[in-house]
């Protein structure tokens, strides 16, 4: 069957469609009343299911424009509701020509059940004689529930918007009390649509320049560093999750390194036009990390150092030892001469051999030979 499918939410629209389309039914789509008279004028359809609830012509007035037309009057219409849903609004309903009357959410066998009564060979789609009423008292009957709903939705959206309030200003505490920065952006234009102040103290630049210029906080990317960031925006577009290290220069020449956490923000079709994320100044982190491996290259050197120290001495040891035994018999001044320089060598390769050892100590925080002479 070729069913026609009216609501004013695309989520709504699209999973009743999956559920219909899974039996092997033809799905055509409107928005709302009025849409949906447009494509019956263009399109020969087996059945109706209609929300009530919708803008421009809603499902009461829809369902009682199919039964005035001559051309749809007998097509099957099923009304399928999460806002009207009192035994005075089913009543109603089916005095304007509704077959059948769901409560939003139904099972797929519900929906495929009601499918199978109004499509039934013989069934009459007019309204029952004894429900008929005259125009006028019909559209009262109408104007009264629809002033009943919009009061309940105002009531709603009152309290909804104070809750939205309160939401809004816990939320502002802490974007204002928070060291990093909150943000949110547009994929399509890369450009903030929100920061929290933290933006000013990270990136040293006022935020008044970027509600002028959403899209100047690319600038302040170190230059080798804007590739992976437009590679992070392109991966969250595509629906992931990212975190990146960068560096930012602010407007003083100052570099900083920041870490930053992109999320993707789905629309209600399930599009990615958004994202949101969180910043944070890690610049001192990375000057402990760079510390830290300085101390490990000076370390290794050292080691390095303190091994060819221990070689040295092994072959230095008898040569040192053979000049003291010899000092006492050489008399000629050139002899001495020749035994003094190695007497000096080996002075040079004990200080060279204890520099090798403070180099290798020092970094793990061990006493100094100074301090252990004392």
């Amino acid at each position: 069957m070729k069913i026609l499918v009216a609501d004013d939410h695309a989520t709504n629209r699209k999973l009743l469609g999956i559920q219909l389309e899974a039996e092997g039914h033809t799905i055509l789509e409107a928005s709302d009343g009025r849409e949906a008279l447009a494509l019956l004028e263009r399109e020969t359809v087996d059945a109706i299911i209609s929300d009530i609830l919708m803008p421009n012509m809603d499902g009461f007035l829809f369902c009682h424009e199919v039964r005035r037309n001559k051309k749809w009057h007998n097509v099957p219409i099923i009304i399928y509701t999460a806002t009207y849903t009192s035994p005075g609004d089913e009543k109603l309903a089916r005095i304007l020509g509704a077959d059948k009357y769901l409560r939003k959410p139904s099972t797929p066998g519900e929906i495929m059940a009601a499918l199978h009564d109004v499509t039934r060979t013989g069934l009459s789609h007019q309204p029952a004689p004894a429900e008929t009423m005259d125009e006028l008292t019909v559209m009262r009957d109408y104007n009264a529930r629809l002033v009943d709903k919009l009061e309940d939705r105002n009531i709603e959206l009152e309290s909804a918007t104070a809750r939205l309030e309160k939401e809004k200003d816990r939320f502002r505490q802490l974007a204002d009390h928070i060291d990093e920065l909150f943000w949110v952006m547009a994929l399509d234009r890369r450009e903030l649509l929100y920061a929290s102040p933290a933006y000013e103290k990270i990136m040293g630049r006022p935020l008044r320049e970027l509600q002028a210029k959403p899209a100047v906080w690319f600038d302040a990317i170190w230059a080798e560093d804007r590739p992976l960031v437009v590679a992070s925006l392109e991966r969250i577009a595509a629906g992931e999750n990212t975190q990146l290290e960068c560096r930012i220069v602010r407007p003083d020449g100052t570099l900083r390194w920041v870490r930053s956490r992109g999320f993707p923000v789905r629309d209600e079709d399930g599009a990615i036009s958004r994202c949101v994320g969180i910043l944070s100044d890690i610049t001192e982190r990375k000057v402990l990390e760079e510390k830290f491996r300085r101390a490990q290259r000076l370390e290794a050197i050292g080691m390095l150092s303190s091994g060819v120290s221990h070689d040295l001495n092994n072959i230095l040891a008898p040569i040192l030892m053979a000049a003291g035994l010899l000092k006492a018999k050489l008399t000629e001044p050139r002899d001495r001469d020749i035994l003094a320089l190695v007497e000096r060598g080996r002075s040079a390769a004990r200080a060279w051999s204890g520099n090798c050892w403070l180099s290798v100590e020092a970094p793990r925080g061990r006493p100094s030979a100074s301090s252990r002479n004392t």
